[in-house]
């Protein structure tokens, strides 16, 4: 008898606990419960208290793209961006250095490294800069012939910033609703697909999210014991997977997670390997200030710039001391004409050298005469 009372008691007492424990605020930092009890309620909650503890991060980082031979990989471009040619040969790897901010509602990007041109067919050093100051996104492409720089008005940030390839991982370690939404992706309509799922090591919470066009799906695992973050992102188009990206994380003591890796793949209709990146974080500032500079950019001399107002496009060279000389659409982009190969100034030079001194001569000769 006493051991059927002692047993009574503890799981009375086992039952108090659990009870007393559902009772308790989840806060920032602290894990939610198993993945068998977390709800779609409890992980957007968490998504939340993550988002409004975070007012600011600036994330460096070294990334290796490689694109398999043959593709038409959208990877290899700034921030993104469709090739119109195969890659040619042997595979190719592109070593560059991303720097991604954001401040508010304030976003930058740099990328400087290997890009892909197209008008190259060939890999080539460039810099690229998009920001967004809350009022206009610009962007700035330096390395090549001419320096091209683009400003529109706008009162959101542009697709270069919120849904390419190199930016995917911040955007979904600070707000996945932001990204999904961004990306046409219906969090409202996201449900729990399977309980029970491993990514990485870890108990995760697979969820289903349906986009505007339903040949479209994502699968997103979340870790229920590390403030549900997103650990694995999957998107399918028709049922071939189209991306697969998977995100590491290490511990803050201010946050709770920071990004410190993420590696992704890419594949054409088929499901062949079409391209892969692999992203290492170098320094991470979360909660800093982020100088105003890094949301600015300066169109250098001779620049040709874009600039959108609407519907309304105008051109123009950046003259320096924000100066400008507007130029038609048809020269955007064009070099000036060149001096035709075979010519050179130096004989004009030489001639024309020769015809100073001459006429320098003549001029102290008759002074001479003058003066007798």
């Amino acid at each position: 008898m006493p051991d059927l009372t002692t047993g009574v008691v503890l799981r009375i007492v086992r039952s108090l606990l659990i009870w007393m424990a559902a009772l308790l605020p989840a806060t920032a930092g602290q894990p939610i419960r198993g993945s068998d009890d977390v709800s779609l309620q409890d992980i957007r909650a968490a998504w939340e208290r993550r988002r409004e503890s975070i007012k600011s991060f600036r994330y460096e980082c070294r990334l290796q793209e490689g694109l398999i031979k043959g593709s038409r990989s959208r990877m290899a471009n700034p921030l993104g961006g469709q090739h119109k040619k195969d890659v040619p040969g042997a595979d190719v790897i592109l070593e560059t250095v991303l720097t991604f901010s954001l401040a508010g509602k304030k976003i930058a990007c740099t990328k400087e490294g290997e890009q892909w041109i197209d008008q190259l067919n060939a890999p080539a050093t460039r810099e690229f800069r998009a920001t967004f100051d809350t009022v206009h996104n610009k962007t700035l492409t330096r390395g090549g012939p001419l320096d091209l720089g683009g400003v529109a008005t706008a009162g959101k940030p542009d697709d270069i910033l919120t849904v390419n390839a190199d930016t995917t991982a911040f955007w979904l370690a600070f707000s996945p609703v932001t990204w999904m939404q961004q990306r046409l992706y219906d969090p409202d309509r996201m449900a729990v697909s399977q309980a029970h799922a491993f990514r990485g090591g870890h108990a995760c919470v697979e969820l289903s999210t349906p986009r505007r066009n339903p040949s479209w799906r994502a699968l997103l695992y979340v870790d229920p014991s590390r403030e549900c973050i997103p650990l694995q992102w999957i998107e399918e188009y028709k049922g071939v997977v189209r991306t697969d990206l998977s995100i590491e994380y290490v511990s803050d003591e201010g946050v709770g997670w920071r990004v410190s890796a993420w590696h992704q793949k890419r594949f054409d209709g088929s499901g062949t390997l079409d391209s892969s990146s692999t992203c290492e974080i170098t320094r991470c500032a979360i909660n800093e200030r982020v100088a105003d500079d890094v949301f600015t950019i300066e169109f250098p001399t001779g620049a040709h710039v874009a600039e959108h107002d609407g519907d309304t496009a105008k051109y123009y060279i950046a003259l320096g001391g924000g100066k400008k000389r507007y130029i038609s659409s048809s020269q955007f982009g064009v070099l000036p004409p060149a001096v035709p190969k075979g010519r050179s100034w130096g004989p004009f030079m030489l001639a024309g050298t020769g015809l100073l001194a001459i006429l320098a001569i003549v001029f102290f000769l008759k002074r001479r005469r003058e003066r007798r």
